[in-house]
C-alpha cells in the first residue's frame, strides 16, 4: 500500500514559527516548506521577525525546503 503524502508549508518566515517547527519536525522526520519574503530577512514584517540569514542556513541544514515569498510580501 503506498505511503500517504503530506505538504507542510509555512508563509511569511516569521521567526518565531521557524524556532517552534523546524527541529520538531527535523526529528519526526518530516520536511516543511518556508516561504520567505526576502525584502525582510532579518528585519520585521507587520510587527514580527523575520528569519535571518543564520535561520535559514539551520532551516536548510534540517533539510527544509526554503522558497520565496516574493520580494515585498
Amino acid at each position: 500500500m503506498p505511503m500517504g503524502i503530506l505538504t507542510i508549508a509555512f508563509d511569511d518566515g516569521y521567526r518565531e514559527t521557524c524556532e517552534n517547527t523546524a527541529r520538531f519536525l527535523y526529528q519526526k522526520g518530516i520536511r516543511a516548506t518556508y516561504a520567505i519574503p526576502t525584502s525582510f530577512i532579518g528585519a520585521d514584517l507587520e510587527g514580527r521577525n523575520v528569519v535571518d540569514n543564520d535561520s535559514l542556513f539551520a532551516l536548510k541544514n534540517m533539510n527544509h525546503e526554503l522558497a520565496s515569498h516574493a520580494a515585498m510580501h
